[in-house]
């Protein structure tokens, strides 16, 4: 029996169907994104295979544990070990406008299908910038109804601003590691999506955009009195 579920993040509507045995349980980073029905959804169904079909059409990116082909604008994709073949994958996504067809190599799915295979398979990054929104790399944390997002390369500190504002603000963090930006109606958002890197933190919630705060570090800690408050 195949089991469906529905999501729903900026501004991106999801149906994932799969059989009942592979359906994964354990789907925090998903969960918090579920709806009950969506209008106008991608729908990726997801099958076990013995092996991936050969790529067809032309080779149009290439890391070593990723490649994508393109024939007649359809996208397929290949994702695990294919540094030197699409042979060594595990994952064959197969793009065709809202309808996606996602193969799992069966020797490497012994049990039930885990949200991070999904999130590699959908290519949630894809899909928000197909509807209009861009991810962001930053701690996103809700400050008097208004998102605010902490940015700055990996190690100085976004985790740590954010979990301040938690402790000494009662801000709550919605994403550790990620946030879409969104425009609607000429208003810019923050929205919260199911991916958030080793944070434990991954809410489903949408904020006017309050202030982007590009994160520093000094080359010796200071502290001085302030004046003037």
């Amino acid at each position: 029996m195949m089991i469906t579920k529905n999501y729903s993040f900026a501004g991106v509507e999801l149906q994932i169907s799969m059989a009942e045995e592979i359906m994964y349980t354990n789907d925090r980073y998903l969960a918090p994104f579920a709806v009950d029905a969506v209008a106008d959804p991608h729908i990726f169904t997801f099958e076990l295979c013995e092996n991936l079909p050969a790529p067809q059409g032309d080779c149009v990116a290439k890391i070593p544990a990723f490649r994508v082909y393109d024939e007649k604008g359809t996208a397929t994709r290949y994702i695990g070990s294919v540094a030197h073949s699409w042979e060594n994958a595990y994952i064959c996504a197969q793009h065709s406008g809202k309808n996606h067809r996602v193969l799992l190599k069966k020797s490497w799915f012994k049990d039930r299908v885990g949200t991070h295979t999904v999130l590699s398979a959908i290519a949630a990054e894809h899909l928000v910038a197909q509807a209009g929104g861009v991810i962001f790399h930053c701690s996103f944390i809700e400050h008097k109804g208004k998102a605010i997002l902490f940015t700055a390369p990996s190690g100085t500190g976004k985790t740590t601003q954010a979990e301040l504002w938690h402790k000494y603000r009662g801000a709550d963090i919605i994403n550790g590691d990620r946030a879409a930006i969104r425009e609607t109606d000429g208003q810019l958002y923050g929205a919260g999506i199911p991916l958030s890197g080793s944070s434990v933190h991954c809410l489903n919630r949408t904020l006017p955009l309050g202030a982007v705060v590009y994160l520093g570090q000094a080359s010796a800690t200071t502290v001085r009195r302030l004046k003037g408050y």
